[in-house]
């Protein structure tokens, strides 16, 4: 029959003096783990983006495989370190795993994107067709390494825990470093621009914007708003434009998007002011962004192969992002609604509200009301 001490012995074959090193050590490689997976959890979905075209299906396909790799792994290897075995050397076999696939996955997007492209070819099928395709074969790509990352607090836990009755607090604290950095801002901002009169634009061109724009915010909103609200604090920021506030052609399909976009967001604050969630609405100018590329990854299906005779945004002769960034963090830490990056433009936006309110004096005047 085995002791306690030959038991502690078997599962931990590290001299007592060293331990206080090594577990230090492990507790500072489990929280940089933490903080890869989050990172590797933007990156992968902004490679997802190019893949699917859309924002929201890559965060779509994102969340569904993180949260079903880290439960299945999490059950998976919670099981087989009750067996038996290192949970050291485990754990780093799941780190390892981890990193060749982080180092692999811009290799496999690129492969899935081929298959794609093929189906696409020999199959006469829509977008939201191939979209549907598109998602399991991403979402099995991705399961793999959340997976590995599920499996990290089980094991991990097997390495610290030694006392039943400190388990919850152990694994609590366990909990909190690796996912210290989880959400607590969330930045909304998907961004398309078609340069078309809407007397000459397509329902396509329509879709486009809409899509992307407004539905990629209402994407956002819908999928953090729940945990940001369950945990008590958090800030969104959504970003709007300068188009949000005023508008004007050739910027009719754009600014009708970004409208929306500041309705949701005063709307947003007003419901969740109460709840501990901040709501920002970014509405910048001219910033030099690659706005007018994004033709280059609008869906096939929603091409038009029109070519409007517009004079585009002088995008090139805009503030830099980095200044706009430094903006927004100042408003987050404030708690500020609007975030108003060109003080030129403030003439245009007291000229289109003084005309709102001439025109409730003047209706008041006219029908008594």
């Amino acid at each position: 029959m085995i002791g306690t001490h030959d038991r502690q012995s078997q599962e931990v074959s590290v001299p007592r003096p060293q331990e206080g090193t090594v577990r230090l050590i492990i507790l500072v490689l489990f929280f940089l783990s933490g903080a890869c997976g989050l990172v590797y959890e933007v990156v992968w979905m902004q490679m997802l983006t190019l893949v699917f075209g859309a924002t929201a299906f890559a965060t779509a396909t994102i969340l569904a495989s993180f949260f079903a790799g880290l439960a299945l792994g999490s059950f998976y290897f919670g099981r087989v370190i009750d067996k038996g075995g290192n949970p050291l050397q485990i754990y780093a076999l799941l780190e390892a795993g981890i990193g060749i696939f982080a180092f692999l996955m811009p290799v496999l997007f690129a492969g899935l994107s081929h298959v794609y492209v093929s189906i696409h070819q020999h199959l006469d099928i829509g977008y939201y067709q191939i979209s549907l395709l598109r998602f399991p074969l991403s979402f099995s790509v991705l399961l793999i390494p959340a997976t590995l990352m599920g499996g990290t607090l089980p094991v991990i836990v097997k390495f610290f825990v030694k006392r039943p009755d400190r388990l919850g607090r152990n694994v609590g604290s366990l909990y909190s470093i690796n996912t210290f950095g989880a959400v607590h801002l969330v930045c909304n901002n998907a961004g398309v621009w078609v340069g078309a009169l809407m007397q000459e634009a397509d329902m396509k061109d329509w879709q486009w914007l809409i899509d992307v724009n407004l539905y990629g915010v209402i994407h956002g909103v819908h999928v953090f708003l729940p945990k940001l609200i369950a945990q008590g604090e958090g800030h969104i920021v959504n970003t709007a434009s300068m188009g949000g506030l005023i508008a004007g052609p050739p910027e009719g399909l754009y600014c009708v998007t970004k409208f929306g976009i500041v309705g949701l967001s005063e709307a947003l604050l007003l419901e969740v002011a109460d709840q501990g969630v901040g709501v920002s609405v970014l509405c910048p100018g001219l910033t030099k962004t690659n706005l007018l590329e994004s033709e280059q990854v609008r869906p096939e299906t929603l091409k038009t192969g029109k070519q409007y005779d517009v004079t585009p945004p002088d995008v090139a002769s805009g503030v830099d992002p980095n200044d706009i960034g430094q903006r927004v963090v100042d408003a987050v830490i404030d708690n500020e609604l609007y975030i108003i990056t060109h003080n030129d433009y403030r003439e245009f936006i007291k000229m289109r509200f003084d005309g709102i309110i001439d025109a409730i004096d003047r209706h008041a005047e006219r029908y008594g009301l």
